[in-house]
């Protein structure tokens, strides 16, 4: 399946959509698929994140591959849920 052309294109298209977002201190990333959180992954050094992105980012994809991404209100909800989560996991 990773060798059709179409999904080849997908993750080039995601490679290219989230690094243009994705600052360069960065130490995590959250994972939504659709609606639904998948996973978070965070790291204490953001060289450490920089080397394990590119994994990180493959299985992100191949998970979401064929599911519609969010729009910008989409993800404006995703990251105020993102946050919600987070405080919650600091304080309990």
């Amino acid at each position: 399946m990773f060798d059709k052309p179409e999904v080849q294109a997908h993750q080039q298209q995601t490679v290219n959509a989230i690094d243009a977002k994705k600052p360069p201190d960065t130490r995590g990333a959250a994972v939504f698929v659709g609606e639904s959180f998948s996973g978070i992954d965070l790291f204490h050094d953001a060289t450490l994140f920089a080397r394990e992105w590119p994994k990180l980012l493959s299985r992100a994809r191949d998970r979401d591959y064929g599911r519609a991404s969010a729009d910008a209100a989409g993800e404006a909800s995703l990251r105020a849920r993102l946050k919600v989560l987070l405080t919650g996991a600091s304080t309990g």
